[in-house]
């Protein structure tokens, strides 16, 4: 059964009990307020619902009310937790910029710098004021222009500091100057007078650079690991490790050596146009390294050292040297025969292994100046005197014989033996 259609009555008798009721409804949610509480406020002043800034950004600023200086220090900082910059900080002639005095201090430069003034005298960027401090942190930003160090984690030895993306620049003493057991990582040190990135014992140094500076580039301790760094033109050593490794490091035009360990390992480096290409101290073990254009050695190592298939090209006076005990294998050195080196293979002591390696091109392709050594399968082509070996060593040398054309899966000729032992000259 269909409905009947309302008549105009009934149309506005129904519209005037809905608008009835929407008034009702309206006026009690004016009593109750739009959150169906009361519609007048509380007393008292209103608070903020905002969370304060100490909950959003829960760090210090360095500044004078926070961290108030002292007469060796324009801002101290005395309770661990986390400092940032605000701002530039500028050098005030006898003082630090910035001094620690607690552990477990973070200090953010927020992409800042700390600026000495010519008269800093023996003050730092930042120093540690007491001994004993553990678990500091600086990161991301620059020091430049200090008397003394730029980050100076060395004085007082706080242990267990790092030091991430800074530059330092421009400072009388080290650059960056971390502790022991400390962690330097993305960080260089550019213009300092002494060194400029060093570490202390047990530390690890990664992905820094060190630049024109005085002394060292980069160095680190006992037991250091230094990895994927750069050093150039630095006054001695580029890159130096005592008994600690070096790995996959460059070191190009420094003074003396480019890169050296002490009874530790250096592998996969390249060195180019230092003094001595790369330096193995006693024990120390060299492998998988290039080294050319050096104007002293390519490589040289120690008593009790190991040279393991390294590369040396075009060095002025020697390209490989070993003292005593030494083992020298798989190694290639290759001089230019319009300069050719004095030596490819200089063994100045006794009780030395030397095996597979190549020499071509030099004065004396391998150059032996002591008895007691044993030389075996190696090759020699192309020097003024192929072999040089005193008596009293343990070495045979077999001119070998060069085969016809091959072309093809067959053909040649024995080299002359098929003795194991035997080095050949060709």
């Amino acid at each position: 059964m269909y409905a009947q259609p309302m008549n105009e009555l009934e149309r506005r008798t129904l519209l005037g009990a809905a608008g009835a009721t929407a008034l009702a409804a309206l006026a009690t949610g004016r009593a109750k307020g739009a959150g169906g509480g009361p519609l007048n406020p509380p007393a008292g002043p209103v608070a903020s619902t905002l969370k304060p800034l100490a909950e959003v950004e829960p760090r210090t600023a360095i500044n004078d009310a926070n961290t108030p200086g002292t007469a060796t220090g324009r801002y101290r900082i005395t309770r661990p937790g986390s400092y940032y910059l605000l701002d530039n900080i500028g050098g005030i002639s006898g003082r630090h910029a910035i001094e620690i005095a607690a552990s477990d201090v973070t200090i953010d430069l927020c992409g800042f710098q700390l600026s000495g003034v010519p008269a800093s005298g023996a003050f730092d960027g930042i120093s540690v004021a007491a001994g004993g401090l553990t678990g500091l942190t600086v990161v991301n930003g620059t020091v430049r222009n200090w008397g003394r160090h730029g980050v100076n984690f060395a004085t007082n030895n706080p242990e267990c500091c790092r030091v991430h993306a800074v530059h330092a620049a421009n400072c009388s003493g080290v650059g960056i100057a971390a502790g022991d057991r400390s962690i330097v990582s993305d960080c260089s040190g550019t213009g300092c007078g002494s060194s400029g990135v060093t570490a202390g014992f047990h530390s690890t140094i990664l992905h820094c650079v060190g630049k024109s500076n005085g002394f060292t580039g980069i160095s680190g301790g006992g037991d250091t690991l230094i990895s994927h760094c750069s050093a150039s033109d630095n006054g001695t050593v580029g890159i130096g490790a005592s008994g600690g490794c070096v790995l996959m490091c460059s070191a190009n035009g420094n003074g003396t050596d480019g890169i050296s360990a002490t009874q530790g390992t250096i592998s996969g480096c390249n060195a180019k146009g230092n003094s001595t290409g790369i330096r193995g101290g006693v024990g120390a073990a060299i492998v998988s390294c290039t080294a050319a254009a050096n104007t002293q050695a390519g490589f040289s190592i120690n008593d009790g050292g190991s040279l393991i298939d390294c590369n040396a090209m075009d060095n002025t006076v020697w390209n490989f040297v070993a003292a005593d005990g030494c083992t020298v294998r798989g190694c290639n050195a290759l001089a230019n025969n319009a300069f050719p080196v004095q030596s490819n293979f200089r063994i100045t002591g006794g009780q030395n292994r030397i095996e597979h390696n190549n020499a071509t091109g030099g004065g004396i392709g391998f150059d032996v100046e002591s008895a007691g050594n044993f030389l075996s399968a190696n090759t020699a082509r192309n020097n003024t005197t192929n072999y040089a070996v005193v008596a009293g060593n343990v070495c045979f040398v077999l001119v070998a014989a060069t085969s016809a054309a091959i072309n093809g899966a067959s053909g040649g000729i024995s080299p002359g033996t098929t003795n194991p032992w035997a080095n050949f000259s060709f």
